[in-house]
């Protein structure tokens, strides 16, 4: 009987510490990324990113939105704005978890690694312009 209610308890604590997002209706699986949110509810599928922090609220997660003014393209104009943004605490420059409270480097070298392309991929936008 012991053994019953502590797995309940188990089974129920990480029901309560997954992140639980609405995804569209008959969304499972796939988890590409592994970070327990299946990638058509997640807002970075490609980058664990289990918090899914998304400061600007364009569906797409900071983690894998290095687009920072939003123009569907990630390049030089996208580096003003973190060259900027650069040791304060602007939420959009704060690309990797767990945030260090202020923008730095390991938030530029996310830029670097996408530069040229476009931000996501997000299972939240289909349908949807994604990423602006």
């Amino acid at each position: 009987m012991r053994l019953t209610a502590l797995a309940a308890a188990l089974s129920l604590l990480v029901m309560v510490s997954a992140p639980v997002l609405a995804g569209p209706p008959g969304c499972v699986g796939p988890d590409s990324d592994g970070d327990l949110i299946d990638d058509c509810a997640d807002n970075c599928s490609d980058v664990s990113n289990d918090l899914q922090f998304d400061a600007d609220g364009d569906l797409c997660g900071n983690v894998c939105d290095t687009d920072w003014n939003n123009s569907g393209l990630i390049g030089f104009d996208d580096f003003g704005g973190w060259a900027l943004a650069f040791g304060g605490s602007d939420a959009n420059f704060l690309v990797l978890q767990p945030h260090t409270g202020s923008v730095g480097f390991a938030d530029f070298g996310q830029w670097a690694l996408a530069f040229g392309g476009a931000a996501g991929p997000s299972g939240t936008t289909a349908s949807t312009t994604a990423c602006l």
